[in-house]
């Protein structure tokens, strides 16, 4: 996996388990964003400080699925 730790600006390629391990290791009042990328890149789970989780997937430029419609043909 690939993680963006925000809070670091940094990414990181590291094993689930550590991702894992760091994030439940974590005290209360420690605020991370944080983005999780499979080893392709094709989808994203972000982790946000207000405790969201949000899965963002890659669709290829020139791709129009799941793309929504642009404003030209609503």
């Amino acid at each position: 996996m690939i993680v963006y730790m925000e809070n670091y600006e940094t990414m990181i390629r590291t094993p689930a388990p550590v991702v894992l391990q760091f994030l439940k290791a974590r005290e209360p009042w420690q605020d991370f964003d944080v983005c999780i990328f499979d080893d392709g890149i094709s989808w994203c789970v972000a982790l946000t400080h207000n405790d969201e989780v949000k899965r963002v997937r890659l669709v290829d430029h020139g791709d129009s699925t799941g793309l929504p419609p642009s404003s030209e043909t609503r």
